[in-house]
């Protein structure tokens, strides 16, 4: 059995004058369909997308980078928060102490601070470097129905203590109200 090469038989749709000169009318021809410029890209075409994509890939990196600080800032003044509720609840387990024995000063009321059970105190409460401190104590004046930093002899039943918290590069204060 003889078989004919399958290209003998194939005629060509294209007209003579579009055939390039010396091919056979057999013979199978494609035409260029890309047209001109369009044999890839340029390098000029692909800086510009390299540029592109980097510029993008930098914003997305910048954006993370600044979620995560934002996060950790966050993360910062709430441990502060949390520890200066719990210096205001301490400091309201201490309770009331009269003003005219001189026993309720900054000092005293800090010193029993760090004596309560360590629950209580940011410091012993796996943060060595949180410092929780007391930083004035201003009196209840009835006559001047005002706080003022000294007792006036007569003792007005309530004390303003200003405490303060510090971690790391932060700190807070705040100020409670302790009444007889």
């Amino acid at each position: 059995m003889h078989t004919t090469p399958l290209f003998c038989c194939v005629r060509s749709s294209l007209p003579a004058r579009v055939r390039p000169s010396g091919s056979r009318v057999g013979a199978v021809h494609r035409p260029d369909v890309r047209g001109r410029g369009a044999a890839g890209f340029s390098l000029v075409e692909v800086l510009i997308s390299v540029a592109l994509v980097s510029t993008l890939v930098l914003a997305l990196v910048t954006g993370l980078l600044t979620l995560v600080r934002t996060t950790e800032s966050n993360n910062q003044r709430q441990q502060i928060q949390l520890a200066l509720g719990n210096m205001s609840e301490g400091m309201s387990a201490i309770g009331y102490r009269d003003c005219g024995g001189g026993g309720a000063n900054a000092m005293s009321y800090e010193a029993d601070y760090y004596g309560l059970p360590s629950n209580w105190t940011p410091a012993r409460a796996g943060r060595p470097d949180m410092t929780a401190e007391v930083l004035d104590v201003e009196y209840w004046n009835p006559a001047t129905k005002a706080f003022q930093d000294t007792c006036q002899g007569t003792d007005g039943g309530a004390q303003q203590l200003t405490l303060r918290v510090t971690w790391r590069d932060r700190e807070d204060t705040t100020q409670v109200v302790i009444r007889r």
